[in-house]
């Protein structure tokens, strides 16, 4: 399948929301130095980026499945695991030296037990070697499972496929709201996020099949766009109320991804890009969204402790969407070597 310039805008405006949920974070916990003001501010970007990630498994859903070629197994896992596997790994082991060596620092320094070097090797197996990478070692068991998909679409009608999508994903909510899952490549987290994927394929071939007088129906988009801001408003109120109101009980975790606000508000904006005719070609930067992902956190990290060393805590409200501009920035001017140093590796095995 050939790149579509409106989903490409859409990974680049998703991997600057991801950052920008990352740069909020430190400003979600309400103290001394925090005030309430300032959680306020961290939470409404927070809430409003909550839909970056199912956005992103619907993106890779409509590419990953409309392949049919890609059924053949071992035609897949050659051509696609190479040029993801090699730069997480190495990545993952950069993540890792640094918090091995930050513990090392804490024993020799502050006389901590040697047992915490164990930790940071315990969330590499767990799949989670830095905070933000769990979401591509769940992404691999996902891909891992494409040919089998691509196969049981081939055998379905498409009405039946969607069905089953929409199935898996409820599946999937439920699962990821009532229980509680200890590795990120576990068969229960990656089962649940299945769902966000096929049904990001099943939008798309929906859209395609549709008449053009139902493709170009300002009117609905329009009503879409409405409840998109709606339902992140309500992420941003409910979560506001329940960090000002001590002890509020919350039936189900507010920023989980498979909240029903946070997921209704990733579904209708992927349909909005989905009918969205996007003339600009952003490819050069979309190719790149992979990189940066991994790299961000990293950058990021420089930036938490510079602040903590100046004892700098500038105002969320040009804090955030400074440090996320730049380090979108860095972490797209780095990936060029990311992807050199991949290469090097590929050529090795």
């Amino acid at each position: 399948m050939t790149r579509k310039n409106n989903y490409d805008m859409l990974k680049i405006i998703a991997t600057i929301a991801v950052i920008t949920l990352h740069v909020s974070v430190m400003y979600l916990t309400v103290s001394e130095q925090n005030p309430f003001n300032f959680f306020i501010i961290g939470n409404f970007f927070n809430s409003f980026s909550r839909w970056a990630v199912p956005c992103f498994l619907m993106i890779s859903g409509v590419f990953s499945l409309s392949a049919e070629e890609s059924a053949n197994y071992i035609l897949y896992y050659k051509r696609r695991f190479k040029p993801l596997l090699l730069p997480l790994l190495f990545v993952s082991t950069i993540y890792f030296s640094y918090l091995e060596f930050a513990n090392l620092l804490r024993i020799l320094i502050m006389k901590q037990p040697l047992t915490i070097l164990w930790y940071p090797l315990r969330s590499f197996l767990e799949g989670r070697p830095f905070y933000h990478l769990w979401y591509m070692y769940m992404v691999l068991g996902i891909y891992l499972l494409v040919p089998f998909l691509i196969q049981l679409r081939m055998s379905l009608s498409s009405r039946a496929f969607s069905r089953l999508a929409w199935l898996i994903f409820f599946w999937g909510t439920i699962s990821q709201l009532s229980s509680r899952h200890e590795t990120a490549w576990d068969i229960g987290v990656v089962m649940s996020y299945l769902g966000y994927f096929m049904l990001g394929y099943c939008i798309h071939n929906n859209y395609i099949s549709a008449p053009p007088t139902h493709q170009k129906n300002i009117g609905i988009n329009c009503l879409r766009a409405v409840l998109v801001i709606c339902s992140l408003c309500i992420t941003f109120l409910m979560t506001c109320f329940a960090e000002y109101v001590p002890n509020t009980y919350a039936i189900f975790d507010l920023r989980n991804y498979f909240s029903p606000f946070i997921s209704f508000a990733a579904i209708q904006l992927f349909i909005l890009f989905t009918h969205f005719r996007c003339t600009v070609n952003t490819q050069h930067i979309a190719s790149k969204c992979y990189y940066i992902y991994l790299i961000h956190a990293g950058v990021l990290e420089i930036f938490f402790w510079s602040s903590r060393i100046l004892d700098v805590r500038p105002h969320p409200a040009i804090g955030i969407p400074s440090m996320t501009v730049l380090c979108f920035l860095i972490s797209y001017f780095l990936s060029p070597l990311l992807h050199k140093i991949a290469l090097k590796f590929s050529s090795l095995i």
